[in-house]
């Protein structure tokens, strides 16, 4: 039986630019997953919330993925109330889907999984694939942890255990953040080459983070 993967991959997407996008189709060339699932979050527990609204985050995201039919949209958070867990969203998928799940995580964020919400469920029910920058030390500190115990460099031990492997994927360093690029349209700067042409255009016709 053909073993399927599915990419995880939240995050607020405020707005959704090309280190998104580009670290996304790495993991899935590096991996295999066969459909990756950008999940928008409502009310992220361990960050502020979005500056725009969930319609045009959503929008944005559909204009950016348009060009790749195995990328979705999942939009349960946004319909969820209260913080955006994880787990929740998991629990959620796992009720529908037999498929394996693997959680797209960048290195930033995975050195303080352990403050998130039923991290250890988490590992109970996905595999974890760390997005980390060449030169990187993460996979340093991730050897001197007791996650170590998870960590596989190889892709086929994702698709022979049900969950709770921890791969590290290296995707190209791109110094590009949401927060950046909220900066840059905030001062009228362009954000051409951050972000798909037609994201722009949408941003500029509904005058988005001025």
């Amino acid at each position: 039986m053909q073993v399927i993967m599915i990419g995880v991959f939240g995050g607020s997407f405020d707005p959704v630019h090309i280190g998104h996008l580009r670290s996304a189709l790495e993991v899935q060339l590096l991996t295999g997953c066969r459909q990756i699932r950008f999940v928008p979050s409502r009310e992220p527990p361990h960050r502020s919330g979005p500056v725009v609204s969930a319609e045009h985050r959503v929008e944005m995201l559909r204009i950016a993925i348009s060009g790749h039919p195995e990328w979705v949209i999942d939009n349960r958070e946004l319909h969820r109330s209260g913080p955006s867990y994880t787990i929740t969203t998991l629990e959620s998928l796992r009720s529908e889907m037999t498929d394996k799940f693997c959680l797209l995580v960048g290195s930033d964020a995975f050195v303080h999984f352990e403050s998130w919400h039923r991290y250890r469920d988490i590992l109970s029910l996905a595999h974890v694939l760390v997005m980390v920058r060449p030169g990187s030390t993460f996979s340093e500190w991730i050897k001197g942890h007791e996650f170590r115990e998870r960590l596989t460099e190889n892709v086929t031990e994702l698709k022979d255990h049900p969950a709770g492997k921890i791969h590290v994927c290296e995707v190209t360093a791109l110094d590009i953040s949401s927060s950046k690029i909220r900066r840059c349209l905030g001062k009228g700067w362009s954000c051409e080459y951050l972000m798909p042409a037609e994201e722009i255009d949408f941003i500029n016709r509904n005058k988005l983070y001025t």
